[in-house]
């Protein structure tokens, strides 16, 4: 896979996710988790957090994929993001426990 090719494929990954959970906040947490909240403004904070800063790193991997000399960039700011993602997704797993099967989706990912 070529560098734009993955940082394509995650701006639209990213970017989706993004635009789902501003739109649609919680059934896409329902989705996710099996449950969403019900007080205004955690699905306020769920569309901020999770549909904003999803839908902005969608779109900062689609600015740096356009030049050339910003896709290494890209690439690298790609693997802290998902690096972190999964470091937390697996601390979850050791002390929450019981995860349900997008988990581990979203852990391969």
């Amino acid at each position: 896979m070529t560098p734009h090719t993955i940082l394509t494929f995650n701006a639209l990954v990213f970017g989706l996710f993004g635009l789902i959970f501003i739109v649609a906040p919680l059934e896409a947490a329902l989705f996710v988790t099996g449950g969403a909240p019900e007080i205004p403004s955690a699905i306020i904070d769920m569309r901020a957090t999770y549909g904003g800063t999803f839908l902005g790193i969608g779109v900062l991997f689609f600015i740096m994929n356009r030049q050339s000399g910003t896709q290494k960039p890209g690439l690298i700011a790609l693997i802290l993001i998902l690096a972190g993602m999964a470091f937390g997704r697996i601390t979850g797993f050791i002390l929450d426990g019981n995860p349900n099967w997008v988990m581990y989706l979203f852990l391969v990912y």
